[in-house]
Parts: structure tokens; sequence; C-alpha cells
């Protein structure tokens, strides 16, 4: 549990208004009442549930159809009065889909995304089907693995998973385990012919969030020895380290920052800024500690849990941490690799939205080429509501 919201970028989704928490929980919910022990007197009832948290996933994310279709046909392959009371669960929200599109849109099948108001984002739904094209092998190496972007990168303890899966075969069903494996790898197949992948300015890819569930489950059933235990433990710190200090420091990084927790949110760290809480309508000075706070709570409570060979494991951790954090602080120092675009925006970020007029002059004059649009588009967005939110007590006043 640890692991899935303090080490995956469902940390930052969790805390922002996006669906990818919520299909995540929908898609993974539907396969706990499908697959896990069941009691054969509420069977029917646990079916019609999952129906309706697949057709609540579908509802929320068009593409959740995918991996809900895969949970849906390991369940009717093998069993196919089961497909009924699931389909009974779904049906109500796909009818109200089917109408809200067609009231909108004009026909059932006209998606809102075809629809976006800038072109750019109309075009990419034009393309293939709803936008999904053939899958890229490139493209799925670098959901993977790629230095801004990968989910390797933010989450290194998923390279355990493989292990994981396998200490899961004495504990779960042959099927339950196939729609376990198959839901998230449809998923990256799935977003490996999209063109746009990255999902824009994000922590890690925010598209594989309803993935990261089913994941992570495998963990619950690994070896207690070296691979369960202290090599886990410290790729769950670097992990932990990554999706924390990037979501905190500002949870939507432009492509292009390699390890943004160093690249991206070292610079805002060292100007002591950090995402806004509500707590900082009232204290301001007080607010940037208290989503830390939580994290270190939860640290505690984590190893508090690993009874077995505790000390081992808390080192291997905190070890994890400490590789990571001083890769990190390695690489911010190391800017030369960063295009004068890339400081540009991590500039115009600090200026306009945490309201640290004059950085991004600053970042121009150290470039020495004038940027004339960027200033004019800065006072176009500084005109626009809501007002400034309180990043110091000054800013009160």
């Amino acid at each position: 549990m640890f692991a899935l919201l303090f080490a995956t970028p469902l940390f930052a989704y969790g805390l922002l208004l996006f669906s990818h928490a919520l299909v995540a929980a929908c898609l993974f919910g539907a396969w706990a009442a499908l697959f896990l022990p069941r009691d054969s007197s509420r069977a029917f009832r646990r079916d019609v549930a999952a129906g309706a948290l697949l057709g609540l996933a579908v509802f929320s994310e068009y593409p959740a159809a995918v991996p809900a279709a895969v949970l849906f046909l390991c369940t009717a392959i093998p069993a196919p009065r089961r497909a009924l009371a699931v389909v009974a669960g779904g049906a109500p929200f796909a009818v109200a889909l089917f109408v809200y599109d067609s009231i909108c849109f004009g026909g059932a099948f006209e998606l809102s995304s075809a629809h976006e108001l800038a072109a750019g984002f109309r075009s990419l739904a034009s393309a293939g089907v709803f936008g999904i094209g053939v899958p890229s092998p490139e493209v799925f190496l670098r959901l993977l693995a790629d230095p801004s972007k990968g989910l390797f990168v933010f989450s290194p303890f998923l390279l355990l998973w493989p292990a994981a899966f396998r200490a899961s075969r004495a504990s779960l069903p042959r099927q339950a385990r196939l729609a376990l494996a198959l839901a998230p790898l449809s998923l990256l197949l799935l977003y490996a012919g999209y063109p746009n992948w990255h999902g824009g300015f994000t922590v890690g890819p925010r598209y594989l969030v309803a993935a990261l569930p089913f994941l992570v489950f495998p963990f619950a059933f690994r070896d207690p020895g070296l691979w369960g235990g202290r090599l886990e433990a410290l790729f769950v710190g670097a992990s932990m380290v990554a999706v924390c200090a990037t979501t905190l420091a500002f949870p939507f990084v432009p492509p292009g920052f390699a390890f943004p927790w160093a690249t991206f949110a070292g610079f805002f760290f060292e100007r002591g800024l950090t995402s806004p809480n509500t707590l900082q309508l009232v204290a301001p000075s007080v607010a940037r500690f208290v989503l830390p706070a939580i994290v270190c709570l939860a640290v505690y409570f984590f190893l508090e849990g690993k009874r077995d060979g505790k000390r081992r494991t808390g080192l291997a951790f905190f070890c994890g941490v400490m590789a990571y954090a001083l890769f990190g602080f390695l690489l911010s120092k190391q800017i030369a690799f960063l295009s004068p675009s890339l400081l540009l925006q991590r500039a115009y970020i600090a200026d306009v939205y945490f309201d640290q007029r004059g950085t991004l002059e600053e970042e121009i004059a150290r470039t020495g080429v004038p940027q004339p649009r960027l200033l004019a588009r800065r006072e176009r967005e500084l005109a626009l509501p809501p007002p400034a939110w309180p990043f110091d007590e000054s800013s009160r006043h």
C-alpha cells in the first residue's frame, strides 16, 4: 500500500482533479470483485458491482474500455453465465454516456475528445481509432524508460515485478493472474499507439496510472528474502524520492526535463517554493511542511510494519532515498544539458504560477535572446482570474 500511494505517480494524481486515480480504483476494484475468492451466495451481486465499476471507469475515461474489455473477457470466456450480470452492472453507465454524447456532440459515438477547442488536440483525436494507432515499439519503451516520463524512472521498484508476479502463483487462481497481467499490458499497448503518449505537463506517464494497482498488487506475495525485502525497500525508497519530490514541487512538469525531481523540482526547492495546499490560506509558512510531513509519517508506518529484518530493511530504504536524492542534487547542478527553452519554461512557471516576478527576465537576460512573445503571454495570463495564491505572508497583505 505504501509503494502504491507514495512510490508511484498515483501519489500525484490522487491529489489532482484528474480522473486517473478514480479509473485505477474502479478497474482494480472490478478485478477484485471478479477474481478474488468468492462467497457463492453473493456471486451475482459481486459481478453486477464489478460491471458497475467497469462502467464508471469507461464513463470517466474512454480508453478504459480496453482494460475493461480484457477483464470482461477473462470472466466471460470461462464462465459465460457471469457475463450477463457484468453487463447489467455496466449498462446504466453506457446508456448515460451514449445519451450525453448524443446531446452534446450529435451522436452516441461522437466522443468529446474529437471536439476539443484546441486544434492540436482535435487533430490527435482524428487519427487512427479515436486517436489511437498501431503500437510503436519506440513509444512502448519510452512509456517505461524515457528519462523525463518513463514509469521505471519514477518507480524503479516495478523492475522487480516479474519476481513478485511469479510469487503470486501459489495464492491466486490462474484466471485471476491472467487478468492481473493482461489489464496493464493492454494499457501499455494502447498508449504505445498514441502520439501524445506522455500526456503533456505531467508527473510520469499519467495515462498509465490506471495500470498501477495491477502492477503493485503482486508485491503482496513477494519473497521475504533479498528480492522481497532489502532490494525492494532500496528501490521503493528511490521511487518515493522521485515521485514525491516532483509532485510536491510542481506537479505539471513540461516534457523534456530528464529526471525531473532533480532538473525541475530542485529549481523550486532551492527557492523555497512548493505546490500550494489549503493551509497556505491561513499559514503559508507552515503549509509547505504539511505534505512532506505526511510522507514522512507514511514512511514510519511502512518501516514499522516490516518486522522481519526491520533494521536492515530500513537501512536499505534510506540508502535508496539518499542515492536518488544525491543523484538528483548532483544532476541539478549540471544544467548545461538543458536547452534554453526548458530553462525559460522553468523560469516562466516560477514567475507566473509562484508569483516570483522578475525570474523570467533574469533567465531571458542569461540566454541573451529577447523573448517579446513570451513576455506578452505572461501579461495575458496574469490578467486572468483567479487572483494570485498566497505563497508567503507578504503576498497576503
